[in-house]
């Protein structure tokens, strides 16, 4: 299933240009980048091994911060693009 969304969305941006495959783009990446987070939410109840857990457990509070490198999507996309992607 992840790699026929994958195509899907490779090819709904290979017909937008400009903002519209700015937005496009950082709508899909959001939605990708909440789908990890769902799925390693997930993963710990379900790992045996102790390193994978605490691997996860120490990855999963970076992943929820909203702001990681703040600034630095807005040098390379417009202040419109960015409020129409967020979530």
């Amino acid at each position: 299933e992840g790699m026929e969304q994958h195509r899907q969305v490779v090819q709904q941006l290979s017909t937008v240009q400009g903002d519209q495959f700015d937005q496009q783009f950082l709508s899909s990446t959001i939605d990708q980048h909440a789908e990890v987070i769902k799925d390693l939410s997930r993963a710990p109840m379900q790992i045996q091994d102790k390193e994978t857990k605490d691997l996860i457990n120490d990855l999963l509070p970076q992943l929820l911060d909203p702001h990681p490198q703040s600034g630095r999507l807005e040098r390379f996309v417009s202040p419109k693009t960015l409020e129409a992607a967020a979530y």
